[in-house]
């Protein structure tokens, strides 16, 4: 369980950090236009060549894939956990093999993304990386007091 748990946690970082570093755009532009324009920004930001701007976009394919393909099924998949409860006793068997079915497709899916953006920031010079950095540090704290304020937690 510690495994998979760092696992967790580590793709929900690389997730942050991809999130982070899309969200330097700021305002709304309609669905779809708000990620093209955060791209836009990241590149101008950190004056991306026409490689790096490549491995960038790999990194926005690879997330909507990995978004798509989690929705793929969706109502299959909630079938199936219905019927564990729509019994006399509850399919413990049947949950720990939905769970393990999830944990596969999330650690494929997971995987290709951290490729992708791995690919992306070993691409980047040095002082782009401490910009990226920077503006991901900043992104992170800017969040954790919106949670706070809300109650929900944070520091």
């Amino acid at each position: 369980m510690k495994k998979r748990s760092l696992y967790l946690v580590a793709v929900a970082a690389v997730l942050g950090f991809v999130v982070a570093g899309t969200a330097l755009a700021h305002g709304w532009r309609g669905p779809g236009a708000k990620g093209a324009f955060g791209l836009e920004r990241i590149a101008a930001e950190l004056e991306l060549n026409d490689y790096q701007q490549g491995k960038l976009e790999a990194v926005k394919q690879a997330m909507r894939e990995s978004r798509r393909a989690a929705r793929a099924g969706f109502a299959e998949r909630r079938q199936s956990m219905l019927g564990l409860i729509d019994q006399p006793t509850f399919d413990r068997a049947g949950a720990q093999a939905l769970l393990e079915q999830s944990a596969r497709a999330m650690t494929e899916r997971g995987t290709r993304v951290i490729e992708a953006v791995a690919e992306f920031y070993d691409s980047l010079a040095p002082d782009q990386q401490q910009k990226l950095r920077a503006a991901l540090s900043e992104r992170m704290e800017r969040f954790s007091h919106r949670r706070g304020a809300r109650g929900r937690g944070g520091s």
